[in-house]
């Protein structure tokens, strides 16, 4: 039998450090600010943060521990945990967060669902004059393209037949 053991979630606080006071824009950075107060003991407790769109699909779950490496060997009476995401990768949209507090694999001691709620706002992320929203995707994602001509011997293996027919369109 476990003795009764006391998590409270205190504050939970979204923060935009790059442009504080404004709200976040896909690529910003984003610090999620969690207060807390327990009177109990804990062996090896980990904090989970969910983001969710408004249809409540989660999108992102990051872990203090194990997927963060972030151990934390014991909790303060009163204390405060944060978690810095670098680039939001959100697309402009109404976000959900959630927030857990477990033992990573063996159980959760306290969940607290929808503590915190914020926007992120259309921003042309790309650089190519469209603000990414849900129409473009979900998330954005650091990437590049390139693209070389083929050496003459390799033009013979490009040149087999596609593995599928063209689609043709017509007005009928």
């Amino acid at each position: 039998n476990h003795p009764q053991r006391e998590f409270t979630l205190t504050d939970c606080r979204i923060l935009n450090p790059a442009s504080p006071g404004i709200g976040s824009r896909t690529g910003d950075p984003l610090d999620v600010v969690i207060h807390y107060r327990t009177e109990s003991e804990f062996l090896s407790p980990a904090f989970v943060v969910k983001i969710k769109d408004m249809y409540g699909q989660e999108l992102i779950r990051l872990a203090s521990s194990p997927m963060g490496g972030f151990h934390i060997d014991g909790l303060h009476p009163h204390g405060r945990v944060q978690l810095s995401i670098q680039r939001l990768p959100l697309v402009a949209g109404h976000y959900l967060l959630d927030v857990d507090f477990v033992r990573p694999g063996l159980e959760t001691i306290a969940r607290f669902e929808a503590v915190a709620e914020f926007d992120v706002e259309p921003f042309d992320y790309y650089g190519h004059g469209v603000a990414l929203d849900r129409s473009r995707g979900l998330i954005v994602v650091d990437h590049s393209w390139d693209h070389q001509p083929l050496a003459p011997h390799l033009e013979a293996i490009g040149s087999a037949s596609p593995t599928h027919e063209p689609s043709s369109v017509s007005d009928a």
